[in-house]
This record gives structure tokens, sequence and C-alpha cells, in this order.
């Protein structure tokens, strides 16, 4: 949660921001915590990259009704 209310936030002051996933794959987390210097007990889960775009991106509508499956 605290990710997405970043996400949120760096939006809302008008940045682009992207969640890349880390956790669970191994040469990731290594790679994110040399490149920060995180000692060895700190697993990096994700890292949010965040700045000015360059592009006027508009959300997506990801909506699909065939993907919803009602159970009763």
């Amino acid at each position: 949660m605290a990710s997405d209310n970043i996400l949120l936030a760096a939006n809302s002051m008008g940045l682009g921001a992207i969640w890349t996933a880390r956790y669970p794959l191994k040469q990731y987390m290594d790679r994110a915590g040399t490149v920060l210097g995180l000692p060895d007990n700190l697993i990096p889960l994700n890292l949010i990259n965040i700045g000015y775009s360059d592009e006027n991106v508009k959300p997506k509508n990801k909506w699909n009704q065939d993907k919803i499956t009602y159970i009763s």
C-alpha cells in the first residue's frame, strides 16, 4: 500500500512514476541492493522510478466484461 500511495502522490504532483518489481527475483534484488548500497539484511521489494514524463499518457481502460465470472 505504501508503494501505491507513493505512485498516487507523484501523480498528484504532476510527475510520472512507475513501479518495477524486484522480489522474489534474486538477480534483480541483488542488483538493486548493490546500486543502492543496501546492507545484506535489507531486501528490496520494488523500485519506484519518479520523474517528469516527456509524454502526456492517459490512463488505460482495462475493463473487460469477458473476464468477469459470476458464481452463485
